[in-house]
């Protein structure tokens, strides 16, 4: 039996919270192993260094787990899409092949982060990751609002109407990477409907750079601020931002930012902008592009 079909068999014959020892790798431990609602494989990872990918249904980190007995440190590839199992098994026998005399197992052990990128660029991301600097601008405007003083929620990682709300005002924030344009895609007929609060519309023009700020720079200042430091983190994590993941590393200044109000001048869609005042039938949702140019905004 070859590599690819032991860990399909043991995908398919292994229970919850368990793990299998792999025969095909040799004297280089790899075992299957199923825990919570994930299945994958795992080998040993004998580093100080914490690792938390994510992409789409996969994720590669470090965990800790008794094997054979022993507490052992794994770096695990696993994933919790169950009707992919047999393609993911073969990802899955690449990543536990000790290669010749273990130096493809070395490459991946000494750095985990460099293995995750080239297997990422090479499956290409059938998900839309959100991106770090539109998280960023989020964090950054949750951030000078409670600086402010004011009694802010922090709702777009629950998927809320609005990305930050409070009594009085809703924030809707959009981030771009262009210097020079000044589009902003709206992604639902929801985003910019009126409520009893006002409603703002802040953007964020942003670029990569070695001094700006990143996920984690706003994230420890923003634990500082709240009384609830952990929901930080549960945030991140539900938008797939994991701590020990590499992209919350990546810094972007911020090179302008701006701050519209959304009153019955600015341009937008929804249903009181159809003569029934709701969306025609079958239409579900929609997205659309706004120019700003010419609209009147405050420096923010």
């Amino acid at each position: 039996m070859n590599l690819v079909d032991e860990i399909k068999n043991k995908f398919a014959s292994l229970h919850n919270n368990a793990a299998m020892k792999i025969n095909s790798t040799g004297d280089h431990a790899a075992w299957v192993i199923r825990y919570d609602r994930f299945y994958g494989v795992g080998i040993p990872f004998d580093s100080e260094t914490t690792v938390a990918e994510r992409f789409a249904n996969v994720k590669l980190k470090k965990i800790s787990k008794i094997m054979d007995g022993k507490d052992t440190e794994l770096l695990v590839l696993i994933s919790s899409l169950e009707e992919s199992r047999n393609e993911f098994a073969s990802i899955c026998a690449q990543f536990v092949d000790p290669g010749e005399d273990g130096k493809a197992r070395n490459l991946i052990t000494d750095n985990p982060s460099l293995w995750w990128k080239k297997w990422k660029a090479l499956l290409g991301n059938s998900v839309k990751d959100k991106k770090p600097y539109s998280l960023i601008a989020e964090m950054l405007a949750y951030e000078k609002l409670i600086d402010a003083g004011e009694n802010v929620s922090w709702k777009g990682p629950e998927s809320g109407s609005n990305d930050i709300e409070s009594q009085g005002n809703n924030y809707e924030v959009k981030s771009t990477l262009s210097k020079y344009d000044n589009l902003v895609t709206i992604s639902s007929q929801f985003q910019l409907n009126k409520t009893s609060n006002n409603l703002f519309l802040l953007i964020y023009k942003m670029e990569e750079s070695d001094t700006g700020e990143s996920i984690n720079s706003v994230s420890e200042r923003l634990k500082l601020k709240l009384e609830n430091s952990d929901q930080i983190e549960e945030k991140l994590e539900m938008l797939g931002f994991e701590e020990g993941m590499t992209s919350r590393n990546i810094k972007y200044s911020v090179l302008e930012s701006r701050k519209y109000i959304v009153d019955e001048n600015f341009p937008k869609i929804t249903n009181e902008s159809f003569i029934s005042g709701k969306m025609p039938e079958s239409i579900v949702k929609l997205s659309y592009t706004i120019d700003l140019n010419g609209l009147k905004f405050e420096k923010w």
